[in-house]
């Protein structure tokens, strides 16, 4: 199978260091559900989704895929609790996909009664959270037309070659040569998160805000997330790297409906002068906004697209781009998946709560790295933390996460 240099990229990161970058989508669900029909739905899926058969083979340094016949593993606990999801979240995002025998992704279901959640987590080479939190509508969609006695009806999502070349012509700056990566020390940290969510209500206002104010909702969270940051850690830097996790699909010539699984992300930074802006949301949010679209204006999010292919070109080693992969201290990341359109009810059956996380060890080595993971479903924005364990104490993230959702809920 055909694999694209940003998905090569990722696969030979992955490789490089002990972490990796998988990621894990958490449904909480009311209803019933029975084991026959999930992995009825679940081979469905892989059945409709060629990436969800995709495997990864290693020869040497390089990688490939292949299509696999395997079915995605799945495994099944009793829920005993909602907080369950962070523990068994943490075990299955952390753990390699490194079984050529397997495809690229896993799901764990814990079951209660009448109540439970469902835990799919992906090696990022195949997926992205855009793609991922539609695969749930699918997966629930499946399991209602299997409940009603029927098969579940074809979804036409395949996945066509990416055309990546077709992003040139949206800017004609190269990226700068690059020297060698620096040394660097695997440290083995480990990603940790903090889960809360801001209600309708609230999430209303916040977006009303963020509409007067002329600005997308993620300059108004990363705003209130570096304001946060800011206040409670007492971080020394005066400059503070607002990195926005960016899905290029809609700028390719042929725009890639976000139903297909496809890794289509990149990042773009945008330095902030913190303490200029004092606690004035407004200005920050605003300066943050105007510089990220002045950025996507000028094509830097292709600029960097063209320094991850010219990597693999030159076939660097999977050492060499987890190198590469270390952000500076600080730098902060935000990954805001957006307004997700399903209405989550599939009679009998209904999603409650809605998010994501994932590792970014390859990328994180200072306590001052955070990344907000956002996603609004059912009117309400779901917000995960993430951050380094070994180097955050548990309670300085729920610190800076309330101070984040006390922000918010004050606009």
């Amino acid at each position: 199978m055909t694999m694209n240099y940003v998905e090569k990229a990722e696969c030979l990161l992955d490789a490089g260091g002990s972490g990796n970058m998988n990621f894990t989508i958490i449904v909480a669900y009311r209803g019933e559900l029975v084991l026959e029909s999930l992995q009825q739905a679940l081979s469905f899926l892989q059945s409709e989704h060629k990436m969800l058969r995709t495997a990864l083979h290693w020869s040497g340094g390089d990688c490939s895929f292949f299509e696999t016949d395997a079915s995605v593993p799945l495994r099944h606990m009793t829920s005993s609790d909602f907080s369950q999801w962070r523990p068994v979240a943490r075990e299955d995002v952390r753990q390699r996909f490194d079984d050529p025998r397997h495809p690229l992704w896993r799901v764990s279901w814990l079951q209660g009664q009448g109540e439970g959640q469902l835990l799919l987590t992906f090696h990022h080479a195949i997926a992205d959270g855009v793609c991922g939190m539609q695969l749930v509508d699918h997966l629930f969609s499946a399991l209602k037309q299997l409940a009603e006695g029927g098969s579940p009806q074809p979804l036409g999502f395949d996945s066509p070659e990416l055309v990546l070349d077709s992003l040139n012509d949206l800017t004609h700056m190269e990226p700068r040569p690059e020297a060698a990566p620096e040394q660097r020390e695997d440290k083995h940290y480990h990603t940790d998160y903090i889960l809360d969510e801001i209600d309708a209500v609230a999430t209303a206002r916040v977006i009303q805000w963020a509409k007067s104010q002329s600005v997308r909702l993620n300059a108004v969270l990363f705003a209130a997330l570096l304001l946060a940051i800011r206040g409670v850690t007492q971080t020394r830097h005066l400059i503070l790297d607002a990195s926005t996790v960016v899905n290029f699909r809609p700028f390719l010539k042929d725009p890639l409906p976000k139903e297909v699984m496809r890794l289509t992300r990149v990042c773009v930074v945008t330095p902030v002068p913190i303490d200029e802006f004092g606690n004035n949301m407004a200005q920050l949010a605003r300066f943050i906004h105007r510089d990220l679209y002045a950025r996507l204006a000028a094509g830097e999010h292709v600029v960097n697209l063209k320094r991850m292919a010219n990597r693999v070109k030159r076939k660097e080693s999977p050492q060499d781009i987890w190198r590469r992969a270390r952000i500076p201290e600080h730098q902060v990341i935000l990954t805001n998946v957006g307004n997700l359109e399903f209405a989550g009810d599939y009679d009998g059956l209904s999603i409650d709560k809605l998010f994501f996380i994932a590792n970014v060890e390859p990328a994180f080595e200072s306590p001052d790295n955070w990344i907000l993971g956002s996603v609004t479903f059912k009117g309400q924005m779901y917000l995960t933390l993430w951050y380094l364990q070994e180097l955050v104490e548990e309670a300085t993230a729920i610190k800076v996460m309330a101070e984040m959702k006390r922000i918010l809920e004050a606009l």
